[in-house]
């Protein structure tokens, strides 16, 4: 089975989203893969602080779906995020 992709900005509205996306990758026998995107441009620094705080988000959005025993894989990328996310999905 094909993974279901959820790109996230981990904002309030997206945790809907990834709810959501658990409960029909539960339904569909299908792992989920979350992915953030850092934009390419910004500076190294700046990408550094963001990846933590992201992985540190994702881990812990993705930790009660750990529990329940659902399949997931989680992604922090760089790049033109629109560009990442087609990429990802193909």
């Amino acid at each position: 089975m094909k993974p279901i992709i959820l790109a996230t900005d981990l904002t309030i509205r997206s945790d809907r989203a990834l709810r959501r996306s658990l409960l029909l990758a539960r339904d569909m026998g299908a792992p989920l893969h979350l992915i953030y995107v850092i934009d390419e441009d910004l500076p190294p620094d700046l990408a550094a602080q963001k990846r933590q705080i992201a992985e540190t988000a994702m881990t812990r959005a993705l930790a009660d779906a750990a529990v329940a025993g659902q399949e997931t894989r989680m992604d922090v990328l760089e790049g033109l995020p629109a560009d990442v996310i087609a990429r990802e999905a193909e």
